[in-house]
Formats: C-alpha cells, sequence, structure tokens
C-alpha cells in the first residue's frame, strides 16, 4: 500500500478500434495490440484448442505449428501516415505496447502507436522470423516493415481475422484505429 501514499501514478495511452458493424457505429479501446491476420489466427485457433488442451500455452504453440506450414497472405489496403500500403501481407501489428513481440519498441506513454506489416516471407524466412520475435528483435527482419503513427485506417483485409488485445472482433472493413494519450492513470507498485 506504499505505493498509494506514495502517490506512484503513470498516466498511460489507450487505443481504440472504430467500425460499423452493420447496424451502428462501434468504438473499442486496447491496452496492447490489434493484429489483423496470422496474429489473429493463431489467436482464432488458440481460443478454440484451449478447451481441448487445457493449458494456453500448449493450445498457443498447437495453434502456432498448425500456421507455420500455412503462411496465407491477404490482400490488404491500409493508410499510415498519409501513406497507402497495398499487397499481399501475412499479418499486420498495430501495438500501444509491445504487441505479443510484434511491436517491440512500442510503449504505452508516448502518445504513439507502432505499426509492424510482415509480407510474404519463404519458408526459411519465417524460422528466422521466429528466432527473431522471440529475441525480440522482429523489426530488423528483411520481411517486415514497421511505423509510428497517431492513427491507422485499414481499408480492406480480405478475409483476414481481425483481434484486439485477443478478442477475436467481427470482419466490418474499414477500420480506423487510434490513440488517446494519458487516457488512464495506474497506479505502480515498488
Amino acid at each position: 500500500m506504499n505505493w498509494v501514499i506514495n502517490n506512484r501514478k503513470k498516466k498511460i495511452d489507450v487505443g481504440y478500434c472504430n467500425f460499423y458493424d452493420g447496424e451502428k457505429h462501434v468504438r473499442r479501446y486496447f491496452m496492447n495490440a490489434v493484429n489483423i491476420g496470422l496474429g489473429a489466427r493463431i489467436v482464432r485457433i488458440t481460443d478454440q484448442t484451449k478447451r481441448f488442451w487445457g493449458v494456453k500455452f500448449l493450445s498457443y504453440l498447437a495453434a502456432l505449428f498448425l500456421l507455420f506450414f500455412e503462411r496465407k497472405l491477404y490482400r490488404t489496403h491500409l493508410k499510415i501516415n498519409d501513406e497507402h500500403i497495398r499487397g499481399r501481407i501475412m499479418t499486420v501489428c498495430v501495438g500501444n505496447a509491445t504487441g505479443y513481440g510484434q511491436t517491440p519498441s512500442a510503449v504505452p506513454y508516448n502518445g504513439w502507436l507502432d505499426v509492424s506489416v510482415i509480407y510474404r516471407p519463404e519458408l526459411l524466412e519465417v524460422i528466422a522470423g521466429l528466432w527473431m520475435l522471440i529475441q525480440g528483435r522482429i523489426l530488423n527482419h528483411k520481411m517486415v516493415k514497421s511505423y509510428r503513427t497517431k492513427k491507422v485506417r485499414v481499408l480492406r483485409a480480405r478475409n483476414a481475422s481481425v483481434d484486439l488485445d485477443g478478442r477475436i472482433l467481427p470482419k466490418h472493413f474499414p477500420i480506423e484505429i487510434g490513440i488517446l494519450s494519458e487516457s488512464i492513470t495506474l497506479i505502480i507498485p515498488n
């Protein structure tokens, strides 16, 4: 309780995701990351296998193994910092924090979103990419392009799953992802 008495507080940013669900405009908030494509597929399979395996880590490894050889690409159109990015992309991670390792430079108190776009890697590049992801160096991979921005518009990501902090969202494009600076105050323990 000393941290409350000593007033150890920190204001952090909160990310948001806006989309139209067919009936109304919806806004969802996130603390960590939004994944589009492979990252969201891993979350979807993990959720489905978690009931079978019972242990989340084993479910995650099973999902990763199942998708390792798939390397599915999604026709995607993004707008980041007035730059239009179009093409066949494997996964996009928009992070307010580490983004499950895909946005390792992101911090939740600088008012910026970090974006990692992973293009089509070959099989050996996937293995190297997984090793770099574990080491926190994924941004050094030649198939990864990184950005820092306040807002991302995902205009299209054909057949791609979308997850927001581990929760699968309905597929309604376009979506807008942004940041609300210093929106929540956290109490920091010693």
